[in-house]
Protein backbone atom coordinates (compact mmCIF):
# COMPACT_ATOMS: atom_id res chain seq x y z
CA UNK A 1 0.00 0.00 0.00
CA UNK A 2 3.12 2.14 0.66
CA UNK A 3 5.38 0.78 -1.37
CA UNK A 4 5.83 3.71 -4.05
CA UNK A 5 5.64 6.57 -1.23
CA UNK A 6 8.69 4.45 0.65
CA UNK A 7 10.50 4.16 -2.73
CA UNK A 8 10.37 7.30 -3.08
CA UNK A 9 11.48 8.10 0.92
CA UNK A 10 14.54 5.77 0.09
CA UNK A 11 15.76 7.61 -3.09
CA UNK A 12 15.57 11.26 -2.00
CA UNK A 13 17.67 9.61 1.43
CA UNK A 14 20.05 8.21 -0.90
CA UNK A 15 20.27 11.08 -3.71
CA UNK A 16 23.85 12.74 -3.73
CA UNK A 17 25.07 10.73 -0.62
CA UNK A 18 28.14 8.28 -1.84
CA UNK A 19 29.23 7.22 1.14
CA UNK A 20 25.37 6.02 2.32
CA UNK A 21 25.48 4.25 -1.25
CA UNK A 22 27.97 2.33 -0.19
CA UNK A 23 27.71 1.70 2.97
CA UNK A 24 24.08 0.25 1.91
CA UNK A 25 26.11 -2.50 -0.94
CA UNK A 26 28.27 -4.02 1.74
CA UNK A 27 25.10 -4.18 3.82
CA UNK A 28 23.34 -6.08 0.86
CA UNK A 29 26.71 -8.14 -0.04
CA UNK A 30 27.24 -9.15 3.75
CA UNK A 31 23.32 -10.52 3.56
CA UNK A 32 22.96 -11.64 0.17
CA UNK A 33 25.88 -14.15 1.24
CA UNK A 34 23.94 -15.44 3.86
CA UNK A 35 21.44 -17.96 2.96
CA UNK A 36 20.12 -18.45 6.70
CA UNK A 37 19.02 -14.56 7.07
CA UNK A 38 18.54 -13.57 3.03
CA UNK A 39 15.08 -15.42 3.19
CA UNK A 40 11.44 -14.83 2.89
CA UNK A 41 11.00 -14.01 6.45
CA UNK A 42 13.79 -12.16 7.26
CA UNK A 43 16.35 -9.71 5.50
CA UNK A 44 15.77 -8.50 1.92
CA UNK A 45 17.22 -5.16 -0.22
CA UNK A 46 14.03 -3.15 -0.09
CA UNK A 47 14.28 -3.77 3.96
CA UNK A 48 17.60 -3.20 4.17
CA UNK A 49 17.46 0.47 2.43
CA UNK A 50 14.58 1.02 4.69
CA UNK A 51 16.55 0.43 7.48
CA UNK A 52 19.52 2.57 6.46
CA UNK A 53 16.96 5.54 5.42
CA UNK A 54 15.15 5.12 8.93
CA UNK A 55 18.61 5.56 10.53
CA UNK A 56 19.66 8.77 8.71
CA UNK A 57 16.23 9.78 9.86
CA UNK A 58 16.45 9.57 12.85
CA UNK A 59 19.87 11.07 12.52
CA UNK A 60 22.09 7.99 13.69
CA UNK A 61 23.68 8.13 10.75
CA UNK A 62 25.22 11.22 9.15
CA UNK A 63 27.07 12.82 6.74
CA UNK A 64 30.26 12.47 8.84
CA UNK A 65 30.13 8.89 8.96
CA UNK A 66 32.39 6.67 6.05
CA UNK A 67 30.89 3.31 4.58
CA UNK A 68 31.89 0.78 7.24
CA UNK A 69 30.96 3.23 9.97
CA UNK A 70 27.64 3.13 8.65
CA UNK A 71 27.64 -0.42 8.08
CA UNK A 72 28.88 -1.01 11.79
CA UNK A 73 25.93 1.02 13.08
CA UNK A 74 23.31 -0.48 10.90
CA UNK A 75 24.09 -3.78 12.24
CA UNK A 76 23.87 -2.61 15.83
CA UNK A 77 21.00 -1.45 15.45
CA UNK A 78 19.32 -4.38 14.05
CA UNK A 79 21.16 -6.60 17.13
CA UNK A 80 19.91 -4.24 20.05
CA UNK A 81 16.80 -1.50 18.82
CA UNK A 82 13.66 -2.42 20.07
CA UNK A 83 11.69 -1.05 17.41
CA UNK A 84 13.42 -3.90 15.35
CA UNK A 85 11.74 -6.53 17.68
CA UNK A 86 8.78 -4.67 17.53
CA UNK A 87 8.53 -3.50 13.91
CA UNK A 88 9.73 -0.83 11.65
CA UNK A 89 6.94 1.88 11.70
CA UNK A 90 7.21 4.85 9.20
CA UNK A 91 4.96 7.64 9.04
CA UNK A 92 2.07 8.31 6.48
CA UNK A 93 3.38 10.99 3.89
CA UNK A 94 0.83 13.85 4.83
CA UNK A 95 2.28 13.86 8.20
CA UNK A 96 3.88 16.99 9.46
CA UNK A 97 7.82 16.30 10.28
CA UNK A 98 9.56 18.80 12.39
CA UNK A 99 12.11 21.16 11.65
CA UNK A 100 15.02 19.21 11.67
CA UNK A 101 13.37 16.78 9.21
CA UNK A 102 12.77 14.04 11.14
CA UNK A 103 9.88 11.53 10.67
CA UNK A 104 7.34 11.43 13.15
CA UNK A 105 5.72 8.32 14.13
CA UNK A 106 2.28 8.51 14.99
CA UNK A 107 0.73 5.06 16.72
CA UNK A 108 -2.88 5.62 15.15
CA UNK A 109 -1.74 5.48 11.04
CA UNK A 110 1.40 3.00 11.13
CA UNK A 111 2.56 0.62 8.90
CA UNK A 112 5.04 -2.24 10.26
CA UNK A 113 7.60 -2.65 7.26
CA UNK A 114 9.07 -5.45 8.63
CA UNK A 115 5.94 -7.52 9.12
CA UNK A 116 7.46 -10.08 6.94
CA UNK A 117 10.44 -10.99 9.58
CA UNK A 118 9.12 -14.37 12.10
CA UNK A 119 9.95 -14.99 15.35
CA UNK A 120 12.24 -18.12 13.97
CA UNK A 121 14.29 -15.66 11.91
CA UNK A 122 14.51 -12.74 14.39
CA UNK A 123 16.98 -14.93 16.75
CA UNK A 124 19.08 -16.10 14.17
CA UNK A 125 19.60 -12.82 12.13
CA UNK A 126 20.79 -11.35 15.83
CA UNK A 127 23.16 -13.96 16.16
CA UNK A 128 25.02 -13.38 12.52
CA UNK A 129 24.64 -9.54 13.36
CA UNK A 130 27.01 -10.78 16.83
CA UNK A 131 29.74 -12.69 14.57
CA UNK A 132 29.88 -10.09 12.09
CA UNK A 133 30.40 -7.15 14.93
CA UNK A 134 32.71 -9.87 16.68
CA UNK A 135 34.42 -10.08 13.58
CA UNK A 136 35.03 -6.25 12.68
CA UNK A 137 36.93 -6.17 16.04
CA UNK A 138 38.83 -10.05 15.81
CA UNK A 139 40.05 -10.57 12.59
CA UNK A 140 42.38 -9.74 10.23
CA UNK A 141 42.08 -6.32 8.18
CA UNK A 142 38.92 -5.81 10.06
CA UNK A 143 37.43 -9.06 8.40
CA UNK A 144 36.80 -7.97 4.92
CA UNK A 145 37.07 -11.81 3.60
CA UNK A 146 35.40 -13.19 5.93
CA UNK A 147 31.91 -10.74 5.94
CA UNK A 148 32.05 -9.71 3.00
CA UNK A 149 33.75 -12.26 0.35
CA UNK A 150 32.99 -15.76 2.00
CA UNK A 151 29.69 -17.40 1.20
CA UNK A 152 27.90 -18.79 4.39
CA UNK A 153 25.35 -21.15 2.85
CA UNK A 154 23.29 -23.62 4.57
CA UNK A 155 26.11 -26.52 4.40
CA UNK A 156 28.57 -24.05 6.52
CA UNK A 157 25.91 -22.92 8.99
CA UNK A 158 23.83 -25.70 9.99
CA UNK A 159 25.22 -28.72 11.79
CA UNK A 160 22.81 -31.05 10.38
CA UNK A 161 20.32 -30.84 7.04
CA UNK A 162 17.80 -32.34 6.02
CA UNK A 163 15.18 -32.20 2.94
CA UNK A 164 12.02 -32.76 3.17
CA UNK A 165 10.50 -33.94 -0.60
CA UNK A 166 6.98 -33.01 -0.50
CA UNK A 167 5.64 -33.29 -3.82
CA UNK A 168 2.39 -33.93 -4.35
CA UNK A 169 1.38 -34.11 -0.59
CA UNK A 170 -2.01 -33.07 -0.29
CA UNK A 171 -1.27 -31.93 3.38
CA UNK A 172 0.78 -29.09 2.28
CA UNK A 173 -2.64 -28.09 0.65
CA UNK A 174 -5.07 -28.81 3.30
CA UNK A 175 -5.76 -25.79 4.55
CA UNK A 176 -6.06 -24.34 1.04
CA UNK A 177 -4.55 -21.08 -0.39
CA UNK A 178 -6.48 -18.10 0.83
CA UNK A 179 -4.86 -17.30 4.06
CA UNK A 180 -2.94 -14.51 5.28
CA UNK A 181 -0.26 -16.35 5.07
CA UNK A 182 0.02 -19.37 2.03
CA UNK A 183 -0.32 -23.30 3.15
CA UNK A 184 3.27 -24.03 2.20
CA UNK A 185 4.48 -21.23 4.97
CA UNK A 186 2.04 -22.73 7.42
CA UNK A 187 3.55 -26.10 6.95
CA UNK A 188 6.82 -24.80 7.42
CA UNK A 189 5.51 -23.59 10.99
CA UNK A 190 3.99 -27.09 11.89
CA UNK A 191 7.36 -28.42 10.68
CA UNK A 192 9.25 -25.93 12.94
CA UNK A 193 7.05 -26.19 16.02
CA UNK A 194 7.22 -29.87 16.32
CA UNK A 195 11.08 -30.22 15.87
CA UNK A 196 11.23 -27.51 18.36
CA UNK A 197 8.84 -29.79 21.06
CA UNK A 198 11.16 -32.94 20.26
CA UNK A 199 14.68 -31.73 20.32
CA UNK A 200 13.81 -29.18 22.98
CA UNK A 201 17.86 -28.03 24.62
CA UNK A 202 19.51 -29.93 21.95
CA UNK A 203 18.94 -27.85 19.52
CA UNK A 204 19.84 -24.17 19.49
CA UNK A 205 18.43 -22.83 16.23
CA UNK A 206 15.91 -24.65 13.94
CA UNK A 207 15.58 -23.35 10.24
CA UNK A 208 12.81 -24.57 8.44
CA UNK A 209 13.04 -23.07 4.51
CA UNK A 210 10.78 -23.82 1.43
CA UNK A 211 12.04 -22.26 -1.87
CA UNK A 212 9.19 -22.11 -3.24
CA UNK A 213 10.30 -21.62 -6.67
CA UNK A 214 13.54 -22.19 -9.11
CA UNK A 215 15.56 -19.89 -11.30
CA UNK A 216 13.66 -20.23 -14.58
CA UNK A 217 10.22 -20.22 -12.86
CA UNK A 218 7.48 -19.22 -15.07
CA UNK A 219 4.51 -17.69 -13.06
CA UNK A 220 1.96 -18.77 -16.77
CA UNK A 221 2.54 -22.35 -15.15
CA UNK A 222 0.56 -21.85 -11.97
CA UNK A 223 1.04 -22.89 -8.67
CA UNK A 224 0.85 -26.15 -9.44
CA UNK A 225 5.09 -25.81 -9.54
CA UNK A 226 5.60 -24.56 -6.28
CA UNK A 227 5.94 -27.97 -4.34
CA UNK A 228 8.41 -29.20 -6.75
CA UNK A 229 11.30 -28.04 -4.61
CA UNK A 230 12.44 -29.85 -1.12
CA UNK A 231 11.94 -28.69 1.85
CA UNK A 232 15.42 -27.69 3.71
CA UNK A 233 15.83 -28.05 7.38
CA UNK A 234 19.05 -26.55 9.19
CA UNK A 235 19.70 -27.48 12.57
CA UNK A 236 22.39 -25.94 14.89
CA UNK A 237 23.17 -27.64 17.99
CA UNK A 238 23.81 -26.12 21.64
CA UNK A 239 26.58 -27.97 22.26
CA UNK A 240 27.85 -32.23 21.12
CA UNK A 241 26.73 -33.09 24.77
CA UNK A 242 23.55 -32.19 24.61
CA UNK A 243 22.99 -33.35 20.63
CA UNK A 244 24.65 -36.97 21.08
CA UNK A 245 22.24 -37.22 24.85
CA UNK A 246 20.99 -40.98 25.04
CA UNK A 247 18.46 -40.11 27.49
CA UNK A 248 15.38 -37.53 27.72
CA UNK A 249 14.10 -36.90 30.66
CA UNK A 250 10.27 -35.75 30.75
CA UNK A 251 7.85 -35.05 33.44
CA UNK A 252 7.51 -36.67 36.69
CA UNK A 253 5.05 -40.10 36.78
CA UNK A 254 3.18 -37.34 39.60
CA UNK A 255 2.03 -34.48 37.53
CA UNK A 256 -0.25 -36.99 35.16
CA UNK A 257 -1.64 -34.56 32.52
CA UNK A 258 2.14 -33.36 31.62
CA UNK A 259 2.86 -37.14 31.33
CA UNK A 260 -0.21 -37.96 29.55
CA UNK A 261 1.05 -35.24 27.14
CA UNK A 262 4.54 -36.40 26.90
CA UNK A 263 3.33 -39.71 26.14
CA UNK A 264 0.56 -38.60 23.84
CA UNK A 265 3.48 -36.84 21.44
CA UNK A 266 6.10 -39.67 22.42
CA UNK A 267 4.01 -42.68 21.51
CA UNK A 268 5.88 -45.88 22.03
CA UNK A 269 8.91 -44.20 22.41
CA UNK A 270 7.47 -42.76 26.33
CA UNK A 271 8.71 -45.28 28.81
CA UNK A 272 9.05 -44.75 32.42
CA UNK A 273 11.95 -45.20 34.35
CA UNK A 274 13.29 -44.52 37.65
CA UNK A 275 16.79 -42.75 37.73
CA UNK A 276 19.50 -43.13 40.28
CA UNK A 277 18.23 -40.07 42.38
CA UNK A 278 15.01 -41.84 43.02
CA UNK A 279 12.99 -39.81 40.74
CA UNK A 280 10.49 -42.29 38.66
CA UNK A 281 9.97 -39.82 35.04
CA UNK A 282 8.54 -40.14 31.86
CA UNK A 283 11.65 -40.63 29.69
CA UNK A 284 12.75 -41.22 25.75
CA UNK A 285 15.99 -43.70 25.28
CA UNK A 286 18.14 -43.73 21.93
CA UNK A 287 20.26 -46.39 22.60
CA UNK A 288 23.62 -46.23 20.80
CA UNK A 289 26.74 -47.49 20.01
CA UNK A 290 29.54 -44.45 20.75
CA UNK A 291 31.06 -44.20 17.06
CA UNK A 292 26.86 -43.81 16.08
CA UNK A 293 25.96 -41.16 18.24
CA UNK A 294 25.73 -38.36 15.87
CA UNK A 295 22.88 -40.58 14.40
CA UNK A 296 20.69 -39.79 17.44
CA UNK A 297 19.48 -36.58 16.23
CA UNK A 298 18.39 -37.87 12.42
CA UNK A 299 16.14 -40.77 14.21
CA UNK A 300 14.37 -38.84 16.55
CA UNK A 301 13.72 -36.08 13.89
CA UNK A 302 12.98 -39.28 11.16
CA UNK A 303 10.44 -40.43 14.40
CA UNK A 304 8.73 -37.13 14.62
CA UNK A 305 8.14 -36.57 11.04
CA UNK A 306 7.03 -40.30 10.65
CA UNK A 307 5.04 -40.25 13.76
CA UNK A 308 2.92 -36.22 13.73
CA UNK A 309 3.13 -35.77 9.87
CA UNK A 310 2.71 -39.14 8.00
CA UNK A 311 6.47 -38.80 6.11
CA UNK A 312 8.11 -41.64 5.26
CA UNK A 313 12.07 -42.20 5.61
CA UNK A 314 12.34 -42.21 1.75
CA UNK A 315 10.81 -38.88 1.84
CA UNK A 316 13.59 -37.46 4.96
CA UNK A 317 16.87 -37.25 3.18
CA UNK A 318 19.57 -36.13 6.00
CA UNK A 319 23.09 -35.04 5.21
CA UNK A 320 24.62 -36.31 8.15
CA UNK A 321 26.14 -40.26 7.85
CA UNK A 322 26.71 -40.54 3.87
CA UNK A 323 30.61 -40.26 4.27
CA UNK A 324 30.74 -42.58 7.58
CA UNK A 325 32.31 -45.79 5.76
CA UNK A 326 35.46 -43.70 5.11
CA UNK A 327 35.96 -43.49 9.29
CA UNK A 328 35.81 -47.74 9.29
CA UNK A 329 38.97 -49.81 9.72
CA UNK A 330 38.56 -52.88 8.05
CA UNK A 331 35.07 -52.69 8.27
CA UNK A 332 34.56 -51.46 11.68
CA UNK A 333 34.10 -48.25 13.97
CA UNK A 334 36.98 -48.24 15.60
CA UNK A 335 35.81 -45.83 18.04
CA UNK A 336 33.31 -48.45 19.48
CA UNK A 337 36.78 -50.41 20.33
CA UNK A 338 38.57 -47.63 21.59
CA UNK A 339 36.06 -47.33 24.58
CA UNK A 340 38.77 -49.09 27.09
CA UNK A 341 41.66 -46.92 25.39
CA UNK A 342 39.61 -43.98 26.28
CA UNK A 343 38.88 -44.92 29.51
CA UNK A 344 42.27 -45.86 30.65
CA UNK A 345 44.02 -42.87 28.89
CA UNK A 346 41.41 -40.58 31.37
CA UNK A 347 42.38 -42.50 34.71
CA UNK A 348 46.25 -41.93 33.70
CA UNK A 349 45.40 -37.50 32.88
CA UNK A 350 43.64 -37.77 36.70
CA UNK A 351 46.21 -38.93 38.31
CA UNK A 352 49.12 -37.15 36.30
CA UNK A 353 46.92 -33.74 37.15
CA UNK A 354 46.96 -35.04 40.89
CA UNK A 355 50.19 -35.13 41.24
CA UNK A 356 51.99 -32.85 43.69
CA UNK A 357 55.27 -33.33 44.53
CA UNK A 358 56.59 -32.06 40.87
CA UNK A 359 58.35 -28.69 40.19
CA UNK A 360 55.61 -27.32 37.77
CA UNK A 361 51.68 -29.15 38.39
CA UNK A 362 50.63 -30.96 35.51
CA UNK A 363 47.54 -28.82 34.09
CA UNK A 364 46.53 -30.79 31.35
CA UNK A 365 47.56 -34.49 29.08
CA UNK A 366 46.79 -34.57 25.59
CA UNK A 367 47.00 -37.74 23.21
CA UNK A 368 49.45 -37.74 20.73
CA UNK A 369 49.28 -40.60 17.60
CA UNK A 370 52.35 -42.24 17.75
Amino acid sequence: MYLEEKSNFIKKTFSGWKELGEALILLKVWARLRSSIYVHDCLNGFLISIIVSYLVAKNKINRDMMPMGIFRATLKFIETHPLWKHGLYFPMSDQSASSKGNEQLNSLTRFNLAFRISSVAYPELQDEVALTLRCLEKCRYGGFEEIFTTKIDNAAKYDYCIRLNLKGNSEVYSLGFCLDEECWRVYEQDVHSLLNQGLTDRAKFIRVIWRNTYSDFNVENGLSALDSEPLFVGISVSSVEKAFRVVDIGPNAEKKDEALMFRKFWGEKAELRRFQDGKIAESTVWESKQGTRHLILKRIIEFLLGRHLSLSKKDIVPVVDQLDFCLLHDGKDPVSHSAKLLGTFEELSKRLRSIEDVPLKISSVQPLDS
